[in-house]
């Protein structure tokens, strides 16, 4: 009902010129009380409300366009997912679905969501022909024909956890002993170097990745200590906010903070610096000490 009253209402009155205005909607009950029909009748306004369980063939928002919002939203917050990160904040969040609702909104996908509910352009038959006839039976799944152990992935190649630093210490030594000696390098040792060049490069991709995600990591910590430096709007009781009522609040705030700086600034101008409160006590002990002391202190003073 806020919605209606403040947000529809408001942005399609003048682009009606008086004529109707058609509102597709769902079936929720908060569409179908008296007081949201009684509004839309009052101001003109038609209400078309959807059949029951058609919103993913007839709703244009869910039809063209809250795909690729969710694409893009994930894709903004891929970062954020791939660091580890358990917990999304919510400006976090909002911030991602603002940068897939830039993508995702623009004109054409607009249209084509309205084109695909078969609306705008009015097409029945386009929608019709997507219903199914009859409801197939159910058929039970064919069981895999993928003969049972098979595994294209070498299991052979999975290393287990690192070996002992003490052992690793000492087959390096006797390794580079027979180096050194220039003895015949023998199968074992052979085994052992191929598995140490193996584990060099596996070591350098996991360094390479762990330097990444500590990256992104900073980004992370570094965007929400910013955003703590934004400014905050309390909202109370807002159930629907508009673009308008959302700036209009943001500009009250600073003109609050400008306010409170001017006051500051003001007591700081006002409040006695600590030349001028030995200055006030030596203009008082003029008229109490002798000529020698005052000379004294206002020479201090000027000093």
């Amino acid at each position: 009902m806020e919605w209606l009253r403040r947000c529809f209402e408001p942005e399609t009155f003048e682009k009606a010129a008086g004529r109707p205005r058609v509102l597709v909607l769902d079936g929720h009950n908060s569409h179908v009380n008296g007081e949201f029909i009684s509004h839309a009748y009052l101001n003109n306004i038609i209400l078309l409300r959807l059949p029951p369980h058609t919103s993913h063939l007839l709703q244009p928002l869910d039809v063209g366009l809250f795909g690729p919002l969710k694409k893009y939203a994930s894709t903004a917050m891929e970062p954020l997912i791939q660091a580890g990160v358990s917990h999304i904040k919510k400006e976090e969040w909002l911030s991602a679905y603002l940068k897939g609702r830039e993508n995702a909104f623009g004109e054409s996908n607009v249209l084509g969501g309205w084109r695909g509910a078969s609306l705008n352009p009015l097409d029945p038959a386009k929608i019709l022909a997507k219903l199914p006839l009859r409801r197939l039976p159910s058929t039970p799944p064919t069981p895999s024909t993928r003969p049972i152990g098979s595994n294209s992935f070498d299991i052979s190649l999975i290393t287990s956890s690192p070996p002992d630093a003490t052992m690793l210490q000492s087959n390096n030594k006797v390794l580079n002993d027979m180096m050194d000696k220039n003895a015949p390098l023998q199968t074992p040792e052979r085994r052992y170097i191929k598995s140490l060049t193996k584990t060099m490069e596996r070591l350098r991709a996991q360094n390479s990745i762990l330097a990444q995600q500590n990256k992104e990591l900073h980004d992370i910590i570094r965007a929400r200590r910013q955003r703590k430096k934004g400014k905050q709007v309390v909202l109370v009781g807002q159930i629907v906010i508009t673009t308008k009522e959302l700036t209009e609040a943001v500009i009250d705030i600073q003109n609050q903070v400008k306010k409170e700086k001017k006051k500051k600034r003001r007591r700081t101008q006002e409040s006695p610096t600590p030349d001028s409160t030995i200055k006030s006590k030596a203009e008082e002990d003029i008229h109490e000490e002798p000529p020698t002391k005052k000379r004294w202190i206002l020479d201090a003073v000027v000093v």
